[in-house]
C-alpha cells in the first residue's frame, strides 16, 4: 500500500472511530505507516549516505553489545567471568548453526548430480544434519559403497570449512526460481 494511502485510511479512521465496527486499526496501521515512512526515506539516501548510516548503527550496537558484556560480568571474579564467557559462547554456538544452504552450495551439489555425482549431493546432506558442529571434518560415507553394500563402512570426511567461508564470485550470479 502506497504510502499516501495509509496516511488517507489513517486519518479516516481517526475522524469516524466507529468506522470499522468499535475495533481500534489506529495502532497497527501507525506503525505500517512509520514503516512505509522509514523505507521512503532510505530510498532517498546515497550510497555514501547509506555506508556511513550503516556504520554508525553498526558501531552503536558493538558500543551496547560491549557495554552488557561488561555488565554481566560486572563484579566477578576471573573465573566467574571465564564461565560466565564460556556459557555465552556455548548459547551462542548452540542457537546460530555453522552450516547453512546457502544458494551456491546446493547450485554445485546440482551440477554434480545432473553429471550422476551424487557424493557432493551427500556430503553437502550429512553437513546439514549437524549444522551446529564446532568439528573441522566430518564424516561422509562414499556414495558407490553404500550402493554396493549396506554397512559402508569406509569413507571420506569432508572439510567443513569448504562450506562456510565466503561465497565464490560466480554465486552472485544465481537466481533462485
Amino acid at each position: 500500500m502506497a504510502l499516501r494511502d495509509l496516511q488517507g485510511l489513517l486519518q479516516l479512521i481517526q475522524a469516524q472511530p466507529g468506522l470499522l465496527g468499535g475495533r481500534d486499526a489506529s495502532g497497527p496501521l501507525k506503525r505500517e505507516l512509520d514503516r512505509a515512512q522509514r523505507f521512503e526515506s532510505l530510498k532517498s539516501l546515497t550510497d555514501e549516505e547509506k555506508k556511513k548510516t550503516d556504520a554508525d548503527l553498526w558501531t552503536k550496537w558493538l558500543q551496547q553489545y560491549r557495554d552488557r558484556l561488561v555488565h554481566e560480568a560486572d563484579g566477578a571474579s576471573v573465573e566467574e567471568a571465564k564461565e560466565i564467557n564460556l556459557k555465552r559462547v556455548e548459547s551462542m554456538k548452540a542457537n546460530n548453526p555453522r552450516i547453512i544452504l546457502r544458494n551456491y552450495i546446493a547450485q554445485q551439489a546440482i551440477q554434480a548430480a545432473e553429471e550422476g555425482d551424487f557424493s557432493e549431493v551427500e556430503r553437502v546432506l550429512k553437513l546439514l544434519e549437524s549444522p551446529y558442529t564446532d568439528a573441522d571434518e566430518i564424516s561422509v560415507p562414499n556414495v558407490a559403497e553404500k550402493e554396493e553394500s549396506a554397512s559402508a563402512a569406509s569413507g571420506s570426511s569432508v572439510r567443513v570449512s569448504r562450506y562456510v567461508t565466503r561465497p565464490p564470485a560466480w554465486s552472485a550470479t544465481l537466481r533462485v526460481s
